[in-house]
């Protein structure tokens, strides 16, 4: 799986993300008895909103796959990176924030 591919699908997984931590953070109009994880995402739900949720992740997504393009296209002579390339981080991301989703997931059961 190439990394254009993998990054379309680590975007869309983060979609799911926002919405699921929407349903369970706000549900109509109201706040609910959930609450986000991530202390940092946390203090921006609760000093912002819903659109300030939406900005802070957009940010972070976005944020984290300008890096991963930059290093694939700068291709640093660290071995590091030798070892693992850009296709491994954004699989691993994907796999992070999928586990978050199907967590999330288990609350609508």
């Amino acid at each position: 799986m190439g990394l254009h591919l993998l990054s379309v699908l680590y975007i869309i997984i983060n979609l799911f993300d926002v919405v699921l931590t929407y349903h369970l953070v706000w549900h109509d109009g109201q706040t609910n008895h959930y609450l986000e994880l991530n202390p940092i995402a946390r203090w921006v739900i609760f000093w912002t909103g819903v659109l300030g949720m939406i900005i802070f992740k957009f940010i972070n997504v976005f944020g984290a796959l300008f890096i991963v393009y930059y290093v694939d296209y700068k291709k640093p002579e660290s071995t590091f990176i030798k070892i693992i390339s850009p296709k491994v981080i954004v699989a691993f991301g994907c796999l992070y924030v999928g586990a978050a989703v199907v967590y999330s997931s288990s609350f609508f059961l």
